[in-house]
């Protein structure tokens, strides 16, 4: 197996961990989220297809541990950036799910 195979194994099964802990869930929107389609490809991602959200980004000095990692919609990953604080973010999200009810 090469490296880069190695490497998308170890990723598939990042996916699965955070889907598996967040019930499918969005950490931010709440909305389901899909697993990765290996057929699909990356580009361009659904909207609700799960990716690896850094509560301090990479870019700010945050690692990829598992407590700093958790599971977003890419639209939610896209939205926030990597400036914007992840507890901003979820407050701005619950407020907007608070707004529509």
């Amino acid at each position: 197996m090469s490296t880069a195979q190695k490497r998308l194994q170890a990723l598939e099964a990042i996916y699965i961990r955070l889907f598996k802990e967040q019930n499918g869930q969005c950490f931010y929107c709440q909305q389901l989220m899909l697993l990765p389609d290996p057929e699909h490809g990356r580009n361009p991602l659904p909207p609700n297809r799960i990716t690896r959200e850094h509560l301090i980004p990479r870019t700010h000095g945050g690692t990829d541990d598992p407590d700093n990692v958790v599971g977003a919609c890419s639209s939610c990953n896209q939205e926030r950036g990597s400036e914007t604080p992840w507890i901003e973010f979820l407050a701005l999200k619950l407020q907007q799910a608070w707004a529509v009810q």
